[in-house]
């Protein structure tokens, strides 16, 4: 987890509760201040059943596949929506009076430009876009190696809903279209503007099960070890609903006291339902993992 991650979701969480709940995100962006556990060996076990054939899981109780509406239920990411699309704008786009990005993608572009100018690294890490937005360091940030900073005082002064959008683009990046990276892609910038401007619900479940698709195929052809980076919280979500015996579930009430707001009315993720609960019968040896599944 990202340090002080916590601190600016829950910021974020209890500023624009209302923005969120149209969105439909509010219980998904919750869903992720949990602590999620599961036995290496059971997931390495379990990431072995996959045939990449057929994206399914092939174990002694039959073929098993991950659905839309599991990510939906599961994650607490919206099914229904407008159409996820990741791209960079061209000048002339960003120019164009009949395009409608939102009013918070001129920001992030310049925030992400004037970011990259005072980086040692050619990217924008998840920690420096956090300090930026977040923990109110812009001050702070001076040019490093050959870059000369340029004025501030130009990308300063954002919108109001550029705070919010910032946060999308690196939740979007970290836990929705997650690839194992840990910078900004400003690929999100488009999609997260829109979103905070125009509160209109975009369809994220298709995205993060084909990055969860993508990942586990990843894997399975280059036996890759396990990472924290792609979006495993969704599969070890939907194990624990699955395979009920491998995990405890929290009380309702726990659930209620640790992390829903007296104005939460959005669904219940189910994940939350073992956040910081240990995998039953945990440390698995790697035979007792392989004769679980298989």
């Amino acid at each position: 987890m990202i340090d002080g991650y916590n601190d600016w979701c829950l910021y974020i969480l209890q500023k624009y509760t209302d923005a969120l709940e149209r969105l439909n995100i509010y219980g998904a962006i919750l869903s992720f201040l949990g602590v999620y556990h599961i036995d290496f060996q059971l997931l390495q076990s379990f990431l072995e059943c996959w045939d990449k054939d057929r994206n399914v899981f092939a174990t002694k109780w039959g073929d098993l596949s991950i659905s839309l509406l599991d990510i939906e239920r599961i994650g607490g990411l919206p099914i229904q929506g407008q159409v996820y699309d990741e791209y960079v704008p061209t000048n002339e786009e960003l120019e164009d009076p009949e395009v409608k990005h939102g009013q918070p993608l001129k920001s992030l572009l310049n925030c992400y430009q004037y970011l990259r100018s005072i980086s040692l690294v050619d990217n924008v890490s998840f920690e420096m876009w956090m300090n930026f937005f977040f923990h109110g360091q812009h001050h702070k940030l001076k040019s490093k190696g050959k870059h000369k900073s340029k004025s501030f005082d130009s990308i300063q002064n954002f919108g109001k809903n550029t705070p919010l959008a910032a946060f999308l683009t690196l939740w979007l990046c970290k836990f929705v279209v997650s690839y194992d990276l840990t910078y900004i892609r400003p690929d999100v910038f488009v999609v997260a503007a829109r979103m905070v401007d125009s509160r209109k619900p975009y369809s994220l479940v298709v995205p993060a099960l084909c990055t969860l698709y993508r990942e586990i195929n990843y894997w399975v052809t280059d036996h890759l070890a396990v990472s924290c980076n792609w979006p495993v919280h969704y599969l070890v979500g939907w194990i624990s609903q699955y395979f009920p015996n491998l995990y405890d579930r929290l009380p309702e009430d726990d659930i209620e006291r640790q992390f829903l707001s007296s104005n939460h009315r959005s669904d219940t993720p189910l994940m939350l339902q073992i956040s910081g609960v240990e995998t039953s019968g945990s440390p698995y040896s790697a035979k007792e993992a392989r004769n679980f599944f298989t």
